[in-house]
């Protein structure tokens, strides 16, 4: 693969696991009547995702194809809501309309780094999406996306300059 002064350059899902989502049947109060975050689209108001508006249980959860990603993760929108993207505080469960974007090697890869990357790429993820009445992008194009991975360091770097920015913007708009 080519390197550039950013790491060398890899497919999505080379480094990453991507973790479809699903709906517990809503006939089915029980499955509703839990503690586990189940997240869609609607939820993903803010980068950081704490709580969701619905709760399932862990019987909805196994009972459905939704699938529960590790806190401290990254979900994206692969259908309604394109673009949007999320960096999750609890262990959540994700509907249909989400994706889960999970290294596959923690050691060289921070979810923070994904999450900045996926708010990078928002516009292209927009353009790409397909469909009659939902715009969304399949799992394929979501493997074949192009990411850099620099070393941790740098990875840490690229972090910590964005939410200084993202501070002093804040602070900037306090001021007005």
């Amino acid at each position: 693969e080519k390197i550039n002064n950013s790491g060398k350059i890899y497919s999505l899902g080379e480094i990453c696991k991507i973790i479809g989502g699903g709906t517990p049947s809503k006939k089915v109060k029980r499955f509703y009547d839990g503690n586990i975050n189940w997240a869609t689209v609607r939820d993903m108001k803010f980068d950081l995702l704490e709580k969701t508006t619905y709760k399932i249980s862990k019987e909805g959860l196994l009972k459905s194809s939704s699938n529960l990603i590790s806190k401290n993760n990254v979900v994206i929108s692969s259908r309604v809501g394109l673009g949007k993207v999320c960096f999750i505080l609890e262990d959540t469960a994700i509907n249909q309309d989400l994706r889960g974007i999970i290294p596959k090697n923690p050691e060289k890869l921070y979810p923070m780094y994904i999450f900045y990357f996926f708010k990078s790429i928002k516009d292209i993820i927009i353009t790409a999406g397909r469909g009659a009445t939902v715009h969304g992008v399949k799992l394929p194009f979501l493997k074949s996306l192009k990411i850099p991975l620099p070393k941790l360091t740098i990875q840490k770097n690229i972090i910590s300059d964005i939410e200084n920015i993202k501070f002093k913007v804040s602070k900037i708009n306090d001021l007005i």
